[in-house]
């Protein structure tokens, strides 16, 4: 099954356009209709008004689980286990997002580098980003305060070449670059300046990550 494929199933599945996909709403299956019917935009989680966690019912479970597949499959449908691990990891700062956004293949696809997260591996596999004046093939190597990022030479005229025509795409929606993150597009340069909180991360679509540490709890 292709990557585009399961991507389409996956936001059928959770009726949510994880990724603010144009694609997602001209995608003709009906039994994804709630997919395409959501609306492009930008969500924080901090804004969220899911209280499920607070209702007493046998719905709760459902919505924790919910809640835990939707972050899970926006960074790219990490495995369980090593969402699970990142979890934990993150228990001692409380730096669950933080962690995930400090992911390789993460910083590259917010950066606008690629279009997705999905996009951001096979580029990674490539072997078509530096960092620190070395080329990396992990694409859950964990970026550090200060670490610098680049595309190879060899890499370099397609990857502008297909940012520029998605900077001119007027369907194409372009994710904010967030602060955590300095970019230099005219060299195709960039700078991780830390960890994101919470509050300073966004979505596709709505998050509960309250909801996702009471899943693991």
């Amino acid at each position: 099954m292709s990557i585009n494929r399961t991507k389409w199933k996956v936001c059928a599945a959770l009726g949510e356009n994880l990724w603010s996909s144009p694609k997602v709403k001209r995608f003709n299956k009906k039994k994804w209709a709630k997919a395409k019917k959501q609306k492009i935009g930008f969500y924080y989680p901090q804004t969220s008004r899911n209280k499920t966690h607070l209702q007493p019912s046998l719905y709760v479970y459902k919505g924790r689980l919910t809640a835990k597949q939707k972050l899970r499959n926006f960074y790219g449908n990490i495995s369980e286990k090593t969402f699970k691990a990142t979890y934990i990891k993150s228990k001692l700062k409380n730096n669950f997002v933080g962690l995930l956004e400090s992911r390789l293949d993460t910083v590259l696809y917010r950066m606008g580098f690629v279009s997705t997260v999905f996009a951001a591996r096979q580029f990674i596999s490539h072997g078509s980003v530096v960092v620190n004046g070395l080329r990396a093939d992990v694409k859950s190597a964990s970026l550090k305060t200060g670490d610098f990022l680049e595309i190879t030479t060899k890499a370099w005229p397609r990857t502008f070449d297909e940012l520029d025509e998605r900077f001119k795409d007027k369907e194409q929606t372009l994710h904010p670059l967030p602060r955590h993150l300095e970019v230099n597009y005219s060299v195709l340069k960039a700078v991780f300046l830390g960890e994101p909180s919470l509050t300073e991360t966004s979505y596709g679509s709505r998050m509960n990550v309250d909801l996702v540490k009471e899943f693991y709890k």
